[in-house]
């Protein structure tokens, strides 16, 4: 090309190529794009049209959409920044189109690299016109040509979000539901990407926002009431039906869940409830479903899953069909699946089908973890509710012969001991609930019916056998094997009966009862029985053996036996061996072949009770010498042939190893020393310790000390003996040694300890002297540990190279070093001085990782922390003698000149030999200089400076072992750090920059947890300053903070750990005047700020008294600047920012009231500008409107995040310290002669442009204060109204605030100043109420005076209903209360223990306050009134008057109002009797100000001794809704909320406006436990009598009578009385009643009240 106009008509001829013979157009489209000599200002813009204008024009042939040329060159074009040029192209062609045919053609491309990023670029530039529906075309080609590729993934990224964003703009989406739902083939390709799996990591993502999106177009607000009303007749459920099968199956679970969220999001445009338009979609999806087979029951037992997890079930759906169909087929592990979640839904659908569904487990020989899960919530089911007789009937009556069964018995034999039925499994879930749940009353009942069971079965299969032996009928062989069957399957569940019957949990004449019946069923079973079977045995063996029928019989029967033998809570008297068995062990002996396996092994078993060596012969028998054998453990496996026999044999073995060889092995021995049940044995305890004792004697011949005179005894030592004797002696429990064996097992170890040191010889060349050593010496630390104290005699010999591990060393050193030492200062040193003497025989450099190197290490430590070195013997501590000194004089003097020369050697190399020693040879050398420190020697050589030079950061950052690296640095460190203390010259400044610099350079190298080491030596080494070094090292970093601010993190840091000395309190107003001077420590890195704040934090709170006035300006400064808007925000907000500054504030205002007074109109815009950070930008905030709200926001708030509940609470408690009263901490003025004062006072003229601020907060249009955020800053808010006076008020509603402005702050100070008021709210005592009348109180000395002139509104009220309603009067109600007492109503009182979430007590929501009533009981005599209130809630039950409601509360109000002197006559008889008082019962119901008062009618029912009455009231229907309640008791421990009454606001938070003028609030607690009418403790789940509970927190003044309800369920799970004193150690605790109280109206209530009025 020569010039552009060549360019551009080469590439718009009609033919290509454009000349003939010559060049394609893309090639000379390439030619021109890659000659940069080829100049053309918009030579993109060409190029990307020509390629663009191609593919628009080719896009149904497809030609150069399937090139991959085309594709990369318009990659190469795009990618060179020019996409915005190509904006006007995409104006005139559309990519849409494009995109649509593109994907046609991806079979044809290589890669789809280079179309995907052309691609991702176009279509978001060219799709920002276009329709949904037009974009709904590009997305569903994309799904109908989807390629597994990561480029193909990404690019339905971009069409998916493009179509969703699209169409969630559109006002058409009812005709993209219709096109998207009627396209056939757009729409199987959406479900098959909802259900194909893919090998692309990105998919996931993938197919989440296909998901959303197709869910979007399906489901919007005009098809959802259509699908609402007639789901069926949809043309989603039209496309589902043709759909594929298996693919329409796996997608409608994901539909239905979808369609439920859709509901709830839409659920005020809906026509039914919400739970009668979900059902309809489960039935068309179940009818959907015609074939009912794996993949179908699958999806049916998904959609019921999501019904029982949201609540949804109605009367009416086909959830019973699902049964139906369940029980025509096989009962296959979906179907059980599916049963399972429809027992989940209501367990009322399954239960009339149960035995079927049982009968039908029973016979399935393969046991799933789905079948035992659908056993465990029947069985759950029956626990609840009390009726674990019934399915134990359930069971045994799906267990009797069935006569249209035709398989033969012996193969239903194998198949029902098989099934989930009996597995031991199910079995043992099936004993546990009988012996916890089973009724006293249920116990006989059950007990009779499978007594009587049994005996039923066994006498017609007698029956049955006598017909068949006789000669005048013929019984079919079938119905006998039958009966035989049905007689082990019962009699196994029998054995589980009979072992776990509760007795001990039933009176005692119903336990002897169930002995009795118990006792002649086996007097039935095995003696009368018995002789049948014992002549059946004498005449059917040997001449032709006995039927297989008859021997199952006999199985039964032994097993029985056993069974009751070992039921200990029955505990029947043994019976002797019948002649039964006795013809068993002879028909066994004589002709074993003819009896079954399984009956053999029973005979053994009861056999090796008595005859082992007969048991071991069976055995033998069985058991083949060559071969392997396998069983099981199943019994009913082992039958008839040679299989069988030998599989008899293994389980006869397996039975005498579990149960009576339990020690026949070494590993069997050590199991059993470590069962608790064997120390317990007494004689053999003491016999086993006896022995041990015994083998270790022979160490009292050895001394403790070694001698030349000793050798010959030593060569008789044996490790062997007395290692095998201390490992037994590590299994025995040292509470179990007698005190003067354990001293002498102790002494014996430390010889042993001694000795084996000795011989060791510090190699780890002998493996069993290192074992024996660890043994001893473990023995030791347990007895030692167990005594608390090391005695003086038990000390243990030095430790002597590598002879145990690091863990054991630790160990020795912790408990013999410490006290070796104490005994030296004692003037005991010898055994010390020989310890030092050691590491002087030795080299210790050798080694640098031995015990003794590392050991000096700890002992230097020790030293320092625990002991003082002196040599003035006049001095009144702890010192060591002359000899000791001596000897830490010669051990510093030897290590140190040794320890010079190597590190000399190290300096000087100039290649390491050894790099991995250079820490320890360090460590060693830090220690050394550590102990010149203690014992005050002068001079050291200094290696520090060298040491740096030689590690620095370049050398060491080049290092392949990081932790070597950051180890070397920290010790290099640690090394300067010592030697500082050597330098007496406190002019020579030289040591502190050497410090300086190497701290700042290692802690940019070393890692974390070594930057936390690093600081633990410099805040040591800083105590040691003088103030003179002190001041030269901050004035050091203040020049440092202003010349290199890329170190100022660290540089900050460093002051912070400096800080940390006492006399550096007056010198840190240098570094605030540089944080004030440089912008960077406020708008820099978030680390620096972070550090910068953690400086301020740090001075303001842990060194108050060195704040000046001056430095105070500069806190003021630095923190509005934290404040202060900016045009640039980080990534993320950073809430610790705004918690250090609080913190600060908080400090200040604490600590140094005095400064922050002087400067109040600082600390007042400081607060306003944290109350307006803690406001959010609005939802869907255009990008400009965003942009606004966050230029008022500091850098450290971010607009998608802003600050929280947490934050909230913190500035709450911060305007709430402006009220509380502190004393100030300075130097000059001692603590007690100041006053304790708050800055309320002169705050009061700053505190309302503070609340101004949220004034502010809450009336900006484009912002908002969360409903959360609010609550928390109510209690501050509230303390800001209490400083504000009136006139302040009055100033700000004038001139400061517009309308919405004076609203706000009305509504504020209405309800932070509530008008005074007070009340006589009723409480209760710990004691019962008694029925009887109580005591005559004395006459009343005058009028009744209030404390407040003022009536409280809610009194008013009532009162005032007093006067103008017609009401029961409180004699009638009084009189009720005593007449009604237990009386039971006939009234059905439902179980809502799983309420759907429109019944749950919403704790967040405060119209669930609604719900809970104020009762008031009101006596009015003239000018003198008393009202006794109390709280209460509807009961879901009717009244006994139609159209009334129920209302449980306490009763001891009306008790308290009962014995008001106001209720009785002045005089008797009275003299005018035509006056009486006027009083009632009322039923206050309301919100927020709002209140009806409804009198109450009657009391239907009392029970005094639980403190519970039911109300009668007329309130009209919708008026108050009941709560659910639950009658299954809340475990201890659960999470409870309860619903607290204050008469006025509380300072904690929580509370919102109640009925009239009182407070509500739920409160969160715990349940603690539950008393009986005894006060003994009762637990849930067994037969105690839950009477009370007890509860925290302990409630309010008038909150008796209130809902205690289970915070998971949202259910009522108890009632509040009141609180009471626990103990003198729990305290005051919360006191109520369950709710199963209300439940039980038991007879037994009316005969206590009864007696109690006969008294």
């Amino acid at each position: 090309m020569t010039s552009t106009p060549h360019l551009v008509r080469a590439l718009k001829a009609p033919s290509d190529p454009p000349v003939a013979g010559g060049p394609l157009k893309i090639t000379i489209a390439e030619q021109a794009w890659h000659d940069e000599s080829f100049y053309l200002p918009n030579k993109a813009e060409v190029i990307g049209e020509f390629i663009l204008s191609k593919f628009f024009k080719e896009r149904v042939d497809g030609t150069s959409l399937g090139s991959e040329r085309y594709w990369k060159l318009l990659s190469e074009v795009l990618s060179s920044n020019s996409a915005a040029s190509l904006r006007p192209i995409l104006a005139r062609i559309s990519i849409v189109p494009i995109v649509t045919a593109s994907m046609n053609s991806w079979s044809q491309l290589e890669t789809l690299h280079h179309a995907a990023n052309c691609i991702l670029i176009l279509y978001p530039l060219g799709t920002q016109k276009s329709t949904a529906e037009v974009l709904l075309d590009a997305w569903g080609a994309f799904l109908n040509n989807f390629v597994d590729d990561v480029s193909a993934v990404k690019v339905g990224l971009v069409l998916t979000k493009v179509y969703s964003d699209t169409l969630s703009n559109s006002a058409s989406r009812k005709r993209a539901s219709t096109n998207f739902v009627n396209n056939a083939d757009l729409f199987n390709a959406w479900l098959e990407r909802l259900t194909s799996p893919s090998s692309c990591p990105q998919y996931d993502h993938l197919r989440q926002s296909i998901l959303s999106s197709g869910i979007e177009t399906i489901f919007n607000l005009d098809t959802l009431r259509l699908v609402s009303e007639s789901p069926e007749s949809t043309p989603l459920f039209r496309a589902l039906s043709s759909a594929p099968r298996p693919t329409a199956l796996k997608a409608l679970p994901l539909l239905f869940e979808h369609y439920v969220s859709s509901l709830k999001k839409h659920r005020g445009v809906l026509s039914s409830e919400l739970n009668v338009v979900a059902m309809r979609f489960y039935d068309a999806c179940t009818n959907l479903v015609r074939e009912r087979d794996t993949e179908a029951w699958n999806t049916i037992s998904a959609l019921t899953e999501l019904v029982a997890k949201e609540s949804l079930f109605e009367q009416g759906s086909s959830l019973k069909q699902n049964i139906a169909f369940a029980l025509a087929g096989e009962l296959t592990t979906a179907v059980v699946r599916c049963l399972s979640a429809t027992i989940r839904v209501d367990y009322d659908l399954v239960l009339p089908f149960m035995g079927q569904l049982l009968s039908r487990l029973l016979a399935t020989p393969q046991v799933h973890s789905d079948h035992i899960v659908f056993l465990d919530l029947l069985l759950d089911y029956h626990i609840k509710t009390r009726t674990m007789n019934a399915y134990i009937e359930a069971l045994i009556s799906c267990l009797s012969p069935d006569p249209t069964v035709s398989l033969p018995a012996q193969e239903r034999y194998a198949i029902t001991h098989s099934s989930p039925i009996l597995h031991p499994w199910h079995l043992e879930k099936l004993g546990k609930a009988a012996q916890q749940f089973l009724t006293p009353s249920q116990c006989n009942v059950t007990v009779e019916l499978v007594c009587e069971t049994i005996k039923l079965i066994r006498q017609k299969h007698s029956t049955a056998e006598k017909r068949r032996d006789s000669d005048e009928t013929t019984v079919d062989i079938v119905s006998i094997d039958a009966l035989a069957l049905a007689f082990s399957l019962t009699s196994k569940i029998g054995q589980i009966v009979f072992g776990s019957l509760p007795i001990s949990s039933v009176p005692q004449h119903q336990a002897e009862q169930m002995r009795a019946t118990v006792a002649e069923f086996r007097r039935e079973a095995f003696v009368k029985s018995g002789d049948k079977e014992r002549s059946e045995v004498k005449r059917k063996v040997p001449s032709e053996g006995l039927p297989w029928g008859t021997q199952i019989v006999i199985i039964s029967l032994l097993r029985l036996r056993y069974s009751l033998g070992l039921a200990k809570a029955i505990s029947l008297p043994p019976i002797g061996k019948s002649k039964l068995f006795k013809r068993l062990l002879l028909a066994a002996s004589e002709d074993e072949e003819s009896l079954l396996p399984e009956l053999a092994l029973e005979i053994t078993k009861v056999e090796a009770s008595q005859f082992i060596d007969n048991a071991f012969q069976f055995v033998d028998r069985r058991i083949p010498t060559v071969g392997a054998v396998a069983w099981s453990g199943f019994p009913h496996e082992l039958t008839f042939g040679e299989p069988g026999r030998t599989q008899a044999g293994l389980a006869a073995l397996h039975l005498l190893l579990e149960r009576w060889l339990p020690a026949i092995k070494y590993h069997l021995l050590f199991r059993t020393l470590r069962s608790a049940q064997f120390w317990e044995l007494r004689n053999i305890r003491t016999a086993l310790l006896s022995t041990l004792v015994a083998s270790t004697s022979s160490l009292d011949s050895l001394p403790a000390e070694s001698s030349s005179s000793e050798k010959a005894r030593v060569e008789h030592f044996k490790v062997a003996d007395v290692v095998s004797a201390y490992k037994l002696l590590l299994f025995f429990p040292i509470e179990y040694f007698t005190k003067s064996c354990r001293a002498d097992l102790v002494k014996r170890a430390v010889i042993a300890d001694w000795r084996l040191s000795k011989r060791f010889g510090g190699s780890n060349e002998n493996e069993e002297l290192l074992v024996g050593l660890s043994v001893v010496r473990t023995f030791l630390k347990r007895t030692f540990g167990f005594l608390g104290v090391v005695e003086q005699q038990t000390r243990c010999a030095p430790l002597k190279g590598n002879q145990t591990t690091s863990k054991l060393r630790s160990t020795y050193a912790k408990s013999t070093c410490l006290e070796l030492l104490r005994h030296a200062t004692r003037g005991g040193c010898a055994e010390a001085c020989d310890v030092l003497n050691l590491y002087l025989q030795s080299p210790v450099l050798d080694n640098l990782e031995s015990v003794r190197a590392r050991s000096l290490v700890r002992l230097v430590e020790l030293l320092r922390r625990e002991f003082t070195f002196t040599r003035e013997s006049d001095r009144d501590y702890c010192s060591f003698s002359p000899d000791m000194q001596l000897a830490f004089q010669d051990v510093h003097t030897r290590l140190t000149k040794d320890l010079e020369e190597k590190i000399d050697g190290v300096l000087e190399a100039s290649v390491l030999v050894s790099p991995v020693d250079v820490p320890e040879l360090l460590n060693l050398w830090h220690a050394l200089l550590g102990l010149g420190q203690w014992m005050t020697l002068e001079s050291c050589t200094f290696f520090g400076a060298r040491l740096l030079k030689k590690f620095n950061v370049r050398f060491l950052s080049t290092r392949n072992n990081r932790a070597w690296a950051d180890r070397t640095g920290v010790i290099i460190m640690a090394t300067l750090l010592g030697e500082l203390y050597y330098f007496r010259d406190e002019m020579e400044h030289d040591p502190l920059n050497i410090v300086v610099a190497g701290y700042l350079s290692y802690r940019n190298l070393v890692s974390n947890p070594r930057k936390v080491e690093l600081d633990d030596f410099l805040a040591r080494a800083c105590r040691q300053f003088s103030p003179a070094n002190f001041e030269y090292v901050l004035g050091l970093l203040d020049e440092a903070l202003v010349a290199t601010p890329s170190m100022a993190t660290h540089l900050v840091h460093l002051a912070l750990v400096l800080l940390g000395k006492p006399s550096a309190q007056d010198s840190s107003h240098g570094p605030l005047d540089i944080f004030t001077n440089c912008s960077a420590f406020t708008t820099g890195p978030l680390d620096l700020r972070l550090q910068t704040l953690d400086f301020l934090v740090e001075h303001a709170s842990d060194r108050p008294a060195a704040l000046r006035s001056l430095d105070l300006g500069s806190v003021w400064s630095l923190l509005s600047r934290f404040l202060s808007p900016s045009t640039v925000h980080d990534d993320a907000t950073s809430a610790p920012i705004f918690h250090k500054i609080v913190t600060v504030l908080s400090a200040i205002i604490r600590l140094r009231r005095d400064l922050a007074t002087l400067m109040l109109p600082h600390l007042g815009m400081i607060l306003r500008q944290l109350i307006l950070c803690m406001r959010k930008c609005r939802p869907q905030l255009a990008s400009k409107q965003t942009e606004i709200v966050m230029g008022t926001q500091p850098q450290w708030i971010t607009a998608g995040q802003s600050l929280g509940v947490e934050e909230a609470k913190a500035l709450s408690r911060v305007l709430e310290t402006l009220t509380t009263k502190t004393i100030t901490r300075v130097h000059a003025t001692s603590a007690e002669t100041q006053k304790a004062e708050s800055l309320a006072a002169p705050f009061s003229k700053h505190a309302a442009f503070v609340l101004k601020a949220y004034i502010e907060a809450m009336n900006d249009p484009l912002c908002l204060l969360t409903l959360d955020v609010r609550k928390e800053l109510l209690p501050g808010l509230y303390a800001l109204c209490g400083v504000i006076g009136e006139h302040s008020r009055d100033a700000m509603m004038v001139s400061a605030l517009d309308s919405s402005g004076k609203t706000t702050l009305k509504a504020l100070w209405k309800d932070a100043r509530p008008p005074t008021r007070s009340r006589f709210l009723a409480t209760v005592s710990p004691s019962f109420i008694p029925n009887r009348e109580p005591p005559q109180p004395p006459p009343p000395t005058g009028k009744v005076i209030r404390p407040d002139p003022a009536t409280p509104w809610i009194d008013a009220q009532i009162l005032r209903a007093l006067d103008v309603q017609p009401q029961s009067s409180l004699s009638d109600i009084i009189g009720h209360y005593i007449d009604q007492t237990g009386n039971v109503l006939n009234v059905s009182l439902p179980y809502e223990s799983r309420p759907p979430k429109e019944r749950r007590v919403m704790f967040e929501d405060n119209v669930s306050s609604k719900e809970v009533v104020t009762v008031a009981h009101c006596v009015r005599d003239g000018d003198s009134h008393k009202i006794a209130l109390s709280s209460g809630f509807a009961l879901n039950a009717p009244a006994p008057r139609e159209g009334e409601t129920l209302i449980v509360t306490c009763g001891h109000t009306l008790e308290e109002i009962r014995a008001s002197p106001m209720l009785r006559p002045k005089e008797i008889p009275p003299s005018d009797t035509s006056h009486h008082p006027l009083t009632g019962t009322f039923v206050c119901v309301g919100l927020e100000g709002y209140m009806k008062v409804y009198p109450a009618t009657e009391i239907v029912s009392s029970i005094p001794r639980s403190d519970v009455i039911l109300i009668s009231c007329d309130i009209p229907k919708g008026t108050l809704q009941s709560l659910p309640l639950s009658p299954y008791p809340a475990q201890p421990g659960a999470s409870i909320r309860a619903h607290f009454v204050a008469p006025s606001r509380q300072l904690d938070g929580g509370w919102n406006p109640w009925i009239g003028d009182t407070w509500g609030k739920w409160a969160r607690g715990n349940v603690l436990g539950y008393r009986d009418f005894a006060g003994r403790e009762a637990k849930p789940g067994t037969y105690d009598a839950l009477s009370h509970m007890l509860f925290t927190p302990f409630p309010t003044a008038g909150s008796s009578g209130g809902p205690v309800v289970d915070e998971e369920s949202g259910v009522v799970v108890g009632m509040m009385l009141g609180s009471r004193m626990d103990s003198h150690v729990q305290g005051v605790r919360g006191w109520g009643i369950p709710s199963e109280t209300i439940y039980e109206v038991d007879i037994s209530f009316v005969a206590c009240s009864t007696r109690l009025t006969d008294t």
